[in-house]
């Protein structure tokens, strides 16, 4: 948890360090009720970490900044070849 924009900074870095590079795919937006929240879905892919399907709620303040950034992390497993499943 972060509370200042350079916190914020200095904290991705640290994880682009540990994660090697990374891709976003974005796969949906869904607006709330809320005017200032919405929810996006993203499958991320790590070189050093693999693929997560993310989903990601935004919170904006009265000036439409990003204020709050709650996410939930799965990591993507392939179901076809599997210690418990092998090919």
């Amino acid at each position: 948890m972060v509370t200042t924009r350079d916190d914020l900074k200095n904290q991705l870095f640290e994880v682009r360090q540990q994660a090697g590079k990374w891709t976003i795919d974005v796969k949906e937006t869904l607006a709330f009720q809320d005017p200032q929240r919405c929810l996006i879905r993203y499958h991320l892919t790590s070189i050093n970490f693999g693929s997560f399907d993310v989903m990601a709620i935004l919170r904006a303040n009265i000036k439409g900044l990003i204020e709050e950034i709650d996410e939930v992390y799965y990591q993507r497993v392939s179901l076809l070849s599997s210690p418990e499943r092998p090919l």
